[in-house]
């Protein structure tokens, strides 16, 4: 089995661990038991085992609901009178495990299969007997009614009943609790059921967590590597048996890993990092379980494994693994991030960097068991002081997936607020959001416009604001008549619905087809519900249809009603799914205008879904679209530039809308007397300038001067998207020069002033490219622009730190400018985002601290002084190599200062900095091998990076194929062997003469000489 044939059952006797990782007593017990469970399972079918099962211990005999802390027990104080009435569907096991598949709620015979009591009717009693499930679903449910869809895959039932039996032999469970069975499926409310749900978590004697399943890769070395980390746990566990230890982590995770290998599949890595398995786990705080409470050791490391091997397209996973693994354990797994992705990338393991990968895998391993056997100190508790971390950082960070960006709120509402708000509407989200931010205290600003932007619902509303500005006419009328009451929508009117829609698939004449599609469209009008349930209603489908009507009333009115119900995500779906963009695109070529803005409106709305944005350029969507573009009609000016802004998002239609000539007409339409036309255009230059090839044809359009006279509109918008186009235009050398010489350099400038973040950060953003040019270096400072410049690293918004902190590095190339930045104050604020919890903000921060500190002692004195070194030396711990590099950077210039290179020493500094010397990147090696030449001016600093095994990587950097690191590599060893004989002699050790003597004679003499 794996790389090894034989097992080694480890015997009991003297313990050999280091201190902070012995096991205790009661882990030895559990450990013993793991093993040989896994050891039974792997000898009697290896590839036909269960993937082994949790481990119950004595705090899991149940729980009263009055010794609960306090955040859960107000979950069962504060449910509203009508949900404790309603009933809880609790599921007998002894049914469940009789079943093929998973049963949906309303496939249960609830009376045979199901105890359903009102929840004021339950007590701990009943709660000791029952187990709850929370798991990772296979696949997200559809927003449309699908009469087989099942969320769990069959291995995922498998392992459901395997989980179950075990719940029921070693505790004497009776029921279970799972959402797809015990909540209705089909139902609006059944939001309420889930998030009342969370009681039930935290009152059941059990949790079990069932995640979903992965294949290894067929290809790449990800297996080779596995083989390796197994052999050489399977030779510690030997050596650890051979001296008489007790049962060893190794045999364990040598088993675990056998057995993965086997099966060829592991358990995904997903589960951790969704929000909703998020909130489930909350709810058993205070109860010190483990994850050897919820899920076999199988499943966990399978979990580990897979977030290593996935790190390389998903890095969001591996900081989650990082969180639950601890500070020691996380930087294990650090260690093998690096050359896994080397060997990935590479297809092979035979790569320098990739040398004792399998050490490196084999101790995370043998780590991860310790924190599946260690009591937990994962707990999330739903405190105040929790809800401020999450919004704050964690909810924005992405680090927790959903299948919808609102569930970040909602999934964790109901532990706050106990209040019933329309989930399907932006108001309620809204309001929900509101009421969690006035929870957290604090700033409650900041919490707010951190999540509207994470959500999508600035509080611009900017995309809200651009579909009302593209809508046809006829639809503003009919959005008036809305809000002055003239029509009532309150509620979803399904009855009303139904009839419209029947009336669409009727024979009816053609004005009552026209009819009925326009009152439908008056009723989706800004109205959420109504769109759901006019799609429920079957009603997309024969709109579609009605789009190949002879008669272009109705053509009109079907395209403006899909264009209103494709505000709904789902629906975007849905219409593409109906068929309906081709007959859309085929209506840009109507005679009719009103048809024409309808349909070019309706895939303007649909552009927003990635997969749409193929679909229109398929159906030959952008060259009518461009054509439009030259209208004397404002409105289909307008519309069609609305849509061609959204299908530039993708690469190759910003090819396509280039070759069908789109760049002229769109510079062109920029001197628009219409603001909403100027906005469109400059949002569709803004995307089709991430393309290199467009940026030239826009300069070449003239597209510049204009873009620059709009910067001085009146509308935040348009200043915005100017800001925008102008700041990827400037990516190009040429277009740099061409910006400033159009005056762009002030009204950017002036805009740094904006009261609208978005202005701020794309106006930074503009002159941050802008500024890689020497001459405008100078003509920003000239202007003025380093003042408001360092006011905004004070903002609140970690966009405009990052593009202010960017702007200012740029400048700081300029001796003058050094001086001017500091005297300005910018290098307290600099120093501060060095803790900022954003890698960008952390990297453009040391990036510009490292240029203030070049060639300028007084700057390296005041950043030294504002705290600075501390926090860089920190940030060499980085796992982004950006942050590693400008960090390094920072600290080589600021080590040229005797006291500084006494305060890095002593700061931590040298360690991290001989670490990066391994490093895979030549400009990270070049700049720690620089701050360590700097540093070994010092004595004490020789001593200490010589100890800090700092010569023999020094050493092996005299090969490497940048002369810079070469160069900075031999001066570190010139300065460590400067007047200390011990490190002489290591460098000869370690083989540096013949390389010295290789790169230059006068190097080893000098090395040599004496004192």
């Amino acid at each position: 089995m794996g790389a090894s044939s034989s097992r080694v059952v480890p015997q009991h006797g003297q313990q050999t661990y280091a201190d902070d990782d012995k096991p205790t007593t009661k882990d030895n017990s559990l450990l013993k038991a793991v093993y040989e469970e896994i050891a039974s399972q792997v000898q009697q079918a290896p590839t036909k085992a269960a993937l082994g099962r949790p481990h119950l211990t004595g705090n899991q005999a149940g729980q009263e609901l009055d010794s609960l802390p306090a955040c859960l027990r107000n979950l069962h104080l504060g449910m509203p009178p009508s949900h404790r009435g309603a009933n809880v569907r609790l599921m007998k096991i002894a049914a469940v495990l009789k079943w093929s598949q998973l049963k949906a709620y309303e496939d249960v015979d609830a009376e045979a299969e199901a105890l359903q009591v009102p929840y004021a009717g339950t007590d701990d009693e009943l709660w000791k007997r029952v187990v709850t499930i929370s798991w990772r679903w296979a696949k997200p449910k559809p927003k449309v009614y699908e009469s087989n869809f099942l969320p769990m895959s069959e291995l995922q039932f498998r392992e459901l009943k395997a989980l179950l039996q075990h719940a029921v032999d070693s505790s004497g469970v009776e029921y279970v609790w799972i959402d797809w069975s015990c909540v209705p499926q089909d139902s609006v409310d059944s939001m309420v059921e889930v998030h009342r749900s969370k009681v039930f978590y935290a009152r059941a004697r059990l949790m079990h967590i069932l995640p979903t399943f992965e294949d290894l890769p067929e290809e790449g070395p990800v297996r080779v590597i596995l083989a390796k980390a197994q052999r050489v746990l399977h030779t510690r566990a030997s050596a650890a048996a051979a001296n008489n230890t007790d049962l060893h982590q190794c045999a364990v995770a040598e088993f675990v890993i056998g057995a993965i290998l086997e099966k060829n599949r592991t358990a995904g890595r997903e589960y951790f990092g969704r929000v909703w398995t998020l909130a489930e786990r909350m709810a058993r705080h205070g109860r010190s379980e483990g994850l050897h409470n919820w899920l076999s050791l199988e499943s966990w490391l399978g979990m580990v494994v897979d977030a290593i091997v996935k790190n390389t397209e998903d890095n969001v996973s591996s900081i989650i693994y990082k969180k639950m693994l601890g500070q020691n354990a996380a930087g294990l797994l650090d260690a093998v991030l690096g050359p896994l992705a080397t060997a990935v990338r590479l297809g092979g393991v035979q790569a320098e960097a990739c040398e004792h990968l399998e050490d490196k895998v084999a101790d995370l391993c043998v780590a991860a068991v310790g924190v599946w056997l260690s009591p937990s100190n994962l707990e999330e508790a739903p405190t105040r002081e929790w809800l401020r971390m999450y919004l704050g950082q964690e909810a924005r960070s992405g680090i927790y997936q959903a299948w919808s960006e609102a569930d970040r709120v909602w999934a964790i509402y109901s532990y706050f607020c106990w209040k019933r708000l329309d989930q399907r509407s932006e108001a309620g989200l809204r309001m929900a959001l509101n009421d969690l931010a006035e929870t957290a205290g604090g700033d409650k600003g900041t919490y707010l416009q951190g999540m509207y932007t994470q959500l999508g619902i600035a509080p611009e509303m900017d995309r809200q604001q651009d579909k009302l500005e593209a809508a046809p006419t006829t639809f503003k009328r009919w959005l008036a008549l809305v809000m002055c009451g003239s029509i009532n929508k309150v509620g979803a009117r399904e009855a009303e619905i139904t009839r419209l829609v029947g009336l669409l698939n009727s024979s009816m004449s053609v004005k009552g087809q026209e009819k009925a599609a326009k009152s439908l469209m008056t009723l989706a009008s800004n109205d959420d519900a109504n769109q759901v349930a006019i799609a429920q209603a079957g009603g997309i489908p024969p709109l579609v249809k009605l789009l190949n009507s002879s008669d272009t009333g109705v053509q009109e009115q079907a395209a403006g009603a899909l264009g209103v119900l494709a505000g709904n995500d789902a629906n975007q779906v849905a219409i593409a799914q109906a068929g309906g963009i081709p007959p859309l695109v085929k209506l840009l070529n109507s005679s009719d205008t009103g048809v024409q803005e309808q349909a070019a409106g309706a895939l303007g709305v649909l552009a927003g879904n990635d997969a749409n944005q193929v679909a229109i350029a398929q159906a030959g969507g952008i060259p009518p679209l461009v054509k439009l573009l030259n209208s004397s009609d404002t409105g289909l000016q307008k519309r069609a530039a609305w849509a061609l802004a959204y299908l530039a998002d993708k690469d190759a239609n910003r090819v396509a809308i280039a070759q069908a000539g789109g760049i002229p007409p769109l510079v062109k339409l920029l001197d628009s007397s219409d603001t909403g036309v100027q906005k469109q255009a400059a949002q569709a230059l803004a995307y089709l300038a991430y393309k290199d090839a467009n940026q030239v044809a826009i300069a070449q359009a003239s597209g510049i001067p204009p873009l620059v006279k709009l910067l001085n509109s009146s509308d935040t918008g348009l200043q915005k998207r100017a800001a925008w186009a102008l700041a990827y235009l400037a990516d190009k050398d040429a277009n740099r020069v061409a910006i400033a010489e159009a005056g762009g350099i002030p009204p950017l400038l002036m805009l740094l002033d904006s009261s609208d973040t978005g202005v701020q950060e794309q106006a930074a953003r503009a002159l941050a490219n802008l500024a890689y040019k020497g001459a405008n270096q100078v003509a920003i400072a000239q202007a003025g622009g380093i003042p408001p410049l360092v006011k905004l690293l004070d903002s609140s918004d970690t966009g405009v730190q990052k593009q202010a902190a960017q702007v200012l590095a740029y400048l700081a190339y300029e001796d003058a400018n050094r001086v001017a930045i500091a005297q300005t104050g910018g290098i307290p604020p600099l120093a501060r985002l060095l803790y900022s919890s954003d890698t960008g903000v952390q990297k453009q921060a040391a990036w510009a601290l490292a240029y203030l500190a070049n060639a300028n002692d007084a700057n390296r004195v005041a950043i030294a002084q504002a705290g600075g070194i501390p926090p860089l030396v920190k940030l060499l711990d980085s796992s982004d190599t950006g942050v590693q590099e400008q960090a390094a950077r920072a600290l080589a210039n600021l080590s040229s200062k005797g006291a500084n290179q006494v305060a890095i020493a002593q700061a931590g500094g040298i360690p991290p900095l001989v670490k990066l010397l391994d490093s895979s990147d030549t400009g990270i090696q070049k700049q720690a091998a620089q701050a360590l030449a700097n540093l070994s001016s010092k004595d004490a600093n020789q001593v200490a990076i010589a100890q800090a095994g700092g010569i023999p990587p020094l050493v092996k950097l005299l090969n490497s194929s940048d002369t810079g690191v070469q160069e900075q590599a031999a001066g570190a060893l010139v300065g460590l062997a400067n007047a200390n004989d011990a490190n002489k002699v290591a460098i000869a050790q370690a083989g540096g003469i013949p390389l010295l003597e290789k790169l230059q004679d006068s190097l080893i003499r000098k090395v040599y000489a004496g004192p």
